[in-house]
């Protein structure tokens, strides 16, 4: 059987907690928990990294929302000049989960059905129409801050004042280039739902 690997930064809340009132959490990594993020973000340090968020049961349904801003301070390496250097980051956080034997996304299903009638464009669901799954009880909203702040670094980092001449990043090797971040691929989805949205 695989091993799973805990977060690094794991802060859960039993979702039975969540009742008719909402819960505020305002939660921050440990110095550790913190070293442990700067390696799997592939970035020189997280300094700081705190959420003040609340979490609330959506009227009618068994779905949790979790909403709220998160606060960091980091290090990264300028591709510029190599140099490093601090920046402050804020964000908003939002989620959503739901126990999986309680809820099942209409949406999906819909979707789900036009791709095997071999229709090719299927709409991207809403995250709010597709929860992540509650596992064991548990909503870990650590790693949901996380993510988030992952979406916030920018690939290309500069030091304020310094800039490429031709104006070009693309022939420029990223420090720690063999780590890849690995919200990669959840950014693009989101930059791809905005741009649907769009439209």
């Amino acid at each position: 059987m695989k091993q799973v690997t805990p977060p690094e930064w794991s802060h859960n809340v039993e979702a039975e907690d969540i009742g008719d009132h909402p819960v505020r959490k305002q939660i921050s990594a440990s110095p550790q928990q913190r070293k442990d993020l700067a390696r799997r973000l592939g970035i020189e340090a997280v300094n700081s990294l705190k959420a003040d968020l609340v979490l609330s049961q959506q009227a009618g349904k068994s779905v949790i929302n979790v909403s709220g801003q998160f606060e960091a301070n980091v290090t990264q390496t300028c591709v510029v000049s190599g140099d490093a250097f601090d920046s402050v980051m804020n964000g908003d956080v939002e989620g959503w989960f739901a126990n999986p034997a309680h809820i099942v996304s209409l949406d999906k299903a819909r979707n789900i059905k036009k791709s095997k009638k071999g229709e090719s464009e299927v709409p991207m669901i809403d995250e709010k129409d597709d929860p992540e799954p509650i596992v064991d009880g548990l909503i870990d909203i650590g790693e949901l801050v996380t993510q988030h702040l992952s979406l916030q670094l920018d690939p290309f980092p500069h030091k304020e004042g310094e800039h490429f001449e031709t104006g070009d990043e693309s022939f420029v090797q990223r420090p720690n280039e063999e780590r890849q971040n690995p919200f990669a691929g959840l950014k693009a989805l989101k930059e791809k739902k905005e741009k649907e949205k769009a439209e």
